[in-house]
């Protein structure tokens, strides 16, 4: 059973504790964009890739339900963003702006499986 439930409101990762009803809000340098919820009651959250003009711009985070950052994914290259994000049963997959599908490591945030799609 799920003890915790994310979402997003005003840019900002809130998290809800189901046991207690404890909210925490996290604010990032980036507005929220997406948060996906993940094994270990923990969330991937994506920020907005438009938010920034700097040409490489790390912006998908694996974060714990206390609020801490575990990880920040790494990017296939640099000059680039990740724009989006999913779970495929089980295996995450993340496009970025510069048109490469790589799957993540859920406990590392390493890419592997690296594919052009654009």
């Amino acid at each position: 059973m799920q003890e915790t439930d994310y979402s997003i409101e005003q840019g900002q990762l809130v998290i809800r504790d189901l046991l207690t009803g404890r909210i925490l809000r996290c604010d990032f340098e980036a507005a929220v964009s997406k948060v996906l919820p993940v094994p270990e009651d923990d969330c991937l959250v994506l920020l907005d890739p438009a938010a920034t003009k700097r040409p490489t711009f790390e912006n998908l985070f694996r974060v714990r339900k206390d609020g801490s950052v575990e990880w920040k994914a790494e990017l296939p290259q640099s000059h680039d963003a990740y724009v989006s994000v999913r779970d495929c049963d089980g295996r995450i997959e993340a496009n970025t702006w510069n048109g490469e599908r790589v799957e993540i490591d859920l406990n590392s945030g390493r890419t592997k499986n690296r594919q052009f799609v654009k």
